[in-house]
Parts: C-alpha cells; structure tokens; sequence
C-alpha cells in the first residue's frame, strides 16, 4: 500500500506525461564521452560523476545535471552527457541516471593516453593510462658508412 501512494505522489510531483525514475534506463543510441581534464595546476582529478538527464521525446537531452562527484570533473560530464541520445519514447519526455568515472593511473607521463568505455546501460569509464613510448631509430650513421666502406 504504502509503495502504491509514493508511486502516485511521485507521478503527481512529476506531472502527466513524464516518466519516474526506474531501474530500467532508456536505450542509449548514441554516447559521447569526455576527455581527461588537466586541472589548473597541472594535476588530474579522479572519482565518480553521477548525472541527472532529461530525456526529450526524440531522444535527445533537454537538460543535464551533476547531483555527485568531484566538483571540478561535473562540468565535463555534464557537457559529454547533453551529447547523448537515447531511443525515442511516447512519454512527452523521460529522466535517466549517467554516471562518468574518471579513473587515473598512478606515475604517469606526461601526456597520458586516455581511453574511454561505455558500459550499458548507464556507466561509461574514462582513464588516464601510462603512455608507453617506443622509439624506432635508424642505426647511427657512422656505422652505416663504416659498413660501406667494408664492401
């Protein structure tokens, strides 16, 4: 009884033609991810981003909002989360839950390679890894002219 009346206070709160939150998320059709922010004094922030979407009719997001996570990473999962576009609905327009996670590994070089990865429904992972540099280096020219001069 008492799940039916916060099910329908929630769809008063809500209005008509709106969608609670649910633990079904809509599809995800397309995803944008952000790059790895360098902070003002050269350093990188770490942690988990939660936001808040409103889904438009045509999948599109109407507005997004960071409501957890670091304060100087919100921005940049805000921005990668208005990208997103989700299947489109009958509902006049829906909500979902993002959540961005800014991973950094320890002893970096600078610059990192960063990878991102979308983990469905709802997640996507962004890290900062060690960048492994591989130099391929012609031998040095004395020894190429010493070899010339052996033929």
């Amino acid at each position: 009884m008492r799940m039916i009346l916060l099910v329908m206070f929630l769809g008063c709160l809500l209005g008509p033609g709106r969608v609670a939150w649910t633990s079904e998320q809509p599809r995800v059709l397309e995803v944008a991810v952000p790059g790895y922010p360098r902070m003002p004094s050269g350093a990188r922030d770490e942690g988990e981003i939660s936001v808040e979407v409103e889904i438009a009719r045509d999948g599109h997001v109407l507005s997004a909002k960071a409501t957890a996570g670091p304060l100087h990473l919100r921005v940049f999962a805000e921005n990668a989360a208005r990208r997103w576009r989700f299947e489109s609905s009958d509902t006049e327009s829906a909500s979902a839950l993002l959540v961005f996670a800014f991973v950094l590994q320890r002893h970096l070089g600078d610059p990192p390679i960063v990878t991102a990865t979308f983990k469905a429904p709802n997640r996507v992972e962004v890290v900062a890894e060690r960048r492994e540099i591989v130099i391929l280096a012609d031998p040095p020219m004395v020894k190429l002219e010493a070899e010339e001069k052996k033929r």
